[in-house]
């Protein structure tokens, strides 16, 4: 509560949306403000009427119902949901609360953007990868079926956030794929998988009836080019991922984490199994942006450098979220070596 009210307090000293708040998501959130519907969404002020309206509606739905019914009183949900996922992660801590708030200051630090919070929804994403982590990990542990639920549940509101969160959730299911032949209830995880992709049909397919959805987002369906172009856009791409990850340092310490516990052989046994969990999410989430950055590359009028500099940060921002839960691993670890 006191960590809400003074980021509260911080963002409503400065309240201003940036642009892609601004011209993508404010006017949906009005939208509902004024009680229209869903239907209402298709010819709106702003660009890509197409987009996902869920965070918008939570948006509209707190600004409706604040006491002064000002614009950023609706955004001030987020981040109760954003401190929500990290005190929830921070769960997984053994013991000693004093650690845990150091823990949830460390990761607070280097997880938040001021400007992610004047309008944009990836802080939403963010956090929910972080519920879909934890309980995954929580079920992979003690198969209770309630958390695999869990999971299912956040998995499927992020395609309703965000245009790229379909290939996300897609991206995550195949994940599923693999851990299947370790477990001993597959059932399970099959019957996820499959609800999950039933619903992202029909969500697709609702976004495209009604409200003219693009698939392809500024790209196209060219996929190949000359040499000298797939080298430019290696390096163009490498570059602006450098880029991102340093401005978004959190990177950097899921980075260091991994290579630490895996390279001195320190991960328990109920988290090797996860361990690989990560490391095939990694390498979708990668292979992921590759193909979405490449195909934009190849197919849009806009530039490249644009659509690299505008975009490409908060992807792996959003994604961070999966990984979050590795730094836990090694902070607990580090605890208990100096019990020790």
């Amino acid at each position: 509560i006191i960590l809400n009210f003074f980021i509260a307090i911080y963002l409503i000293s400065n309240p201003v949306l940036a642009w892609d708040g601004l011209e993508n998501w404010f006017f949906k959130a009005q939208n509902f403000f004024y009680n229209y519907n869903f239907f209402d969404l298709k010819g709106l002020k702003g660009n890509n009427n197409y987009y996902p309206h869920l965070g918008t509606l939570v948006w509209g739905f707190f600004w409706k119902n604040s006491l002064l019914q000002y614009e950023y009183l609706g955004r001030l949900f987020y981040i109760y949901i954003y401190l929500l996922s990290l005190f929830s992660i921070c769960e997984l801590i053994s013991n000693q609360n004093k650690f845990k708030i150091i823990i949830l200051s460390l990761i607070l630090i280097i997880s938040f953007d001021e400007f992610l919070f004047r309008g944009y929804q990836e802080v939403l994403l963010f956090s929910l990868f972080i519920f879909i982590s934890k309980n995954y990990y929580i079920y992979l542990s003690n198969k209770n079926f309630i958390n695999l639920l869990i999971c299912f549940v956040c998995l499927n509101l992020i395609p309703w956030i965000k245009h790229e969160g379909f290939l996300f959730v897609f991206a995550y299911t195949i994940s599923f794929l693999f851990m299947i032949k370790f477990l001993k209830k597959k059932y399970e995880l099959i019957s996820i998988i499959i609800l999950t992709w039933i619903l992202l049909v029909i969500k697709n397919y609702i976004f495209y009836k009604f409200l003219d959805l693009n698939f392809t987002h500024g790209g196209g369906g060219q996929f190949f080019t000359d040499y000298k172009s797939i080298l430019e856009f290696i390096f163009i791409f490498s570059k602006g991922l450098f880029i991102a990850i340093f401005k978004y340092k959190i990177w950097i310490l899921i980075f260091f984490s991994m290579y630490f516990l895996f390279k001195n052989k320190l991960y328990k046994d109920e988290q090797k199994l996860y361990f690989k969990f990560l490391k095939i999410n990694l390498a979708l989430y990668f292979i992921l942006l590759l193909g979405i950055y490449y195909n934009l590359y190849v197919n849009s009028n806009i530039d490249f450098n644009w659509w690299i500099a505008n975009s490409l940060d908060r992807l792996i921002y959003s994604i961070s979220g999966i990984f979050v839960i590795n730094i836990i691993f090694f902070l607990n670890y580090i605890k208990n070596y100096n019990l020790k």
